[in-house]
C-alpha cells in the first residue's frame, strides 16, 4: 500500500482563469466574507476537491491532500486539454495555516506560494496570487472528500542521498521527508555513482531520480514504514545542496555548446534573470531584450512563450542570439558547478552561465521590451 506521495511533472503553459473582478478578502460585495474557524481546525489527513475555471479547457479538477506532517499533495487535472484527453500535473511541498486559521498557504516546487481561504473545516476557497478573494459567479471552492486520496504516483524526486553500513536514506528537498531507500529496481545504479562521487563515507550528495514512496516492512520488526523506491536513476550533483536556487540572480552566458564566448562584439553577452515572485524571466539575447515565463520543477527548467525586441545586430551577434534562443526551447536540467550555472540536455552540458551583474549595455536592456514579437517555438 502506497502512502501520501505524488508525481512531479513540468507544468505546461495552462493557467487558471480568474474570471471576474477581484476584491480583498472579506469584502462582502459579490462574495461572502471569509469566515473565521471559531475554534475549529482543519482535520488532517484530509482531501479537498472541486472543479475550478480553466483558461483554455472546460475545467480544472483540483485535488488537495493535506498530511498531518505538514506535507501537501496537489493534483490538477486539465479536463479535455490534450486533444480531448485529460492531463494531470501534481505538485507537492509544505503547507501551513495562518495564526487565525483563516488562510492556508502551500509552498511547493513548481509555482509561487498558492493560497486558500478556509471558509469552514470542510471548504477551501482559492485566492488570487496576491492572496485576495476572486469575486466571480464561477466556482473556486474545494470541498472535503469522504475518503483520503493519497495521490501516490511515480515522481521525479530531488534530494540528499547518503549510504553507510549497508543502509541508505533519502531526504526530499521539497518536503523534508527523511526515509529509507529500498535496494530494488534501479537502486544499484544510484549506489554505484554515489560511491564514486562521495567525498567521505556517509557524506550526503544531491541526487535526482524518478521513483515513488510506498509502505514497506522496516529493517527491524514487523512495522511498516514509508520507503522510497528508485525506479529510474538520473544523476548526482556534487557540491549542491537542497535549498540552493538559481532565482533572483543575473546569469551571464559564458559558454554555449562547448564554445566559450569571446570577442569585443560579444561584450554584452546574453543573460537571464529569473524572478521567483512572478515566475517571469527577463534578460538579453546579446542583441535584443527578451521576457516571458518559466517553470522550475526540481532541477528541471522550462521556459514558456518568450518575446523579444527586433533590433538588427552584426551577423556574429545574431548567430549567437539564434543559438541562445534555440537553447531556451523545451526542457533541460540545471545544476550549480563551481559557482556557475550549467544547463544539461540529453546528458550533455549545453550552456554555462556565470553569476554577476550585467554590463552597462545589458543593464540598459533590462525591463519589459518596448516592442515584442513571439520567439519562434519548435
Amino acid at each position: 500500500m502506497r502512502k501520501y506521495f505524488t508525481v512531479i511533472l513540468a507544468i505546461p503553459a495552462l493557467i487558471v482563469s480568474c474570471a471576474g473582478s477581484q476584491a480583498p478578502a472579506g469584502d462582502a460585495a459579490g462574495t461572502p466574507a471569509v469566515a473565521a474557524l471559531a475554534g475549529n481546525e482543519l482535520q488532517t489527513p484530509g482531501t479537498w476537491s472541486g472543479e475550478v475555471p480553466c483558461a483554455d479547457c472546460p475545467a480544472i479538477r483540483m485535488t488537495l491532500t493535506l498530511r498531518p506532517d505538514g506535507v501537501f499533495l496537489l493534483r490538477r487535472t486539465y479536463v479535455g486539454a490534450a486533444d480531448g484527453r485529460d492531463e494531470s500535473f501534481v505538485d507537492r511541498g509544505r503547507w501551513a495555516a495562518s495564526e487565525d486559521g483563516r488562510r492556508l498557504v502551500l509552498r511547493g516546487g513548481t509555482e509561487a506560494p498558492r493560497q486558500f481561504a478556509v471558509v469552514a473545516p470542510n471548504r477551501l476557497r482559492m485566492l488570487n496570487n496576491e492572496g485576495n478573494e476572486i469575486r466571480s459567479r464561477l466556482n473556486y471552492e474545494l470541498v472535503r472528500a469522504s475518503e483520503i486520496d493519497p495521490i501516490a504516483d511515480r515522481a521525479r524526486l530531488r534530494g540528499m542521498f547518503r549510504y553507510m553500513a549497508d543502509a541508505a536514506r533519502y531526504t526530499d528537498c521539497l518536503t523534508g521527508q527523511d526515509v529509507p531507500v529500498a535496494m530494488t529496481a534501479d537502486y544499484l545504479a544510484l549506489e554505484r555513482v554515489y560511491l564514486a562521487a562521495r567525498t567521505d563515507p556517509g557524506a550526503p550528495l544531491l541526487v535526482t531520480f524518478a521513483g515513488h514512496l510506498e509502505m514497506r516492512p522496516a529493517m527491524e520488526g514487523d512495522a511498516l514504514e514509508e520507503t522510497v523506491v528508485v525506479e529510474q536513476f538520473d544523476r548526482v550533483w556534487p557540491g549542491e545542496m537542497c535549498g540552493q536556487t538559481i532565482e533572483g540572480k543575473t546569469w551571464r552566458l559564458i559558454e554555449l555548446s562547448g564554445q566559450a564566448l569571446a570577442g569585443a562584439d560579444l561584450s554584452a553577452a546574453p543573460f537571464l534573470v529569473l524572478d521567483a515572485g512572478t515566475k517571469r524571466v527577463h534578460g538579453s539575447t546579446g542583441c535584443n531584450r527578451l521576457s516571458g515565463s518559466y517553470e522550475l520543477d526540481g532541477n528541471r527548467l522550462r521556459f514558456g512563450a518568450l518575446a523579444t525586441t527586433r533590433m538588427a545586430c552584426p551577423p556574429e551577434v545574431m548567430a549567437v542570439e539564434q543559438a541562445f534562443l534555440r537553447l531556451l526551447e523545451g526542457d533541460r536540467s540545471w545544476g550549480l558547478q563551481d559557482g556557475t550555472l550549467i544547463l544539461v540536455r540529453g546528458g550533455q552540458m549545453v550552456a554555462r552561465f556565470a553569476a554577476g551583474e550585467p554590463s552597462v549595455t545589458q543593464r540598459r536592456s533590462q525591463g519589459p521590451p518596448a516592442e515584442q514579437v513571439p520567439t519562434p517555438r519548435r
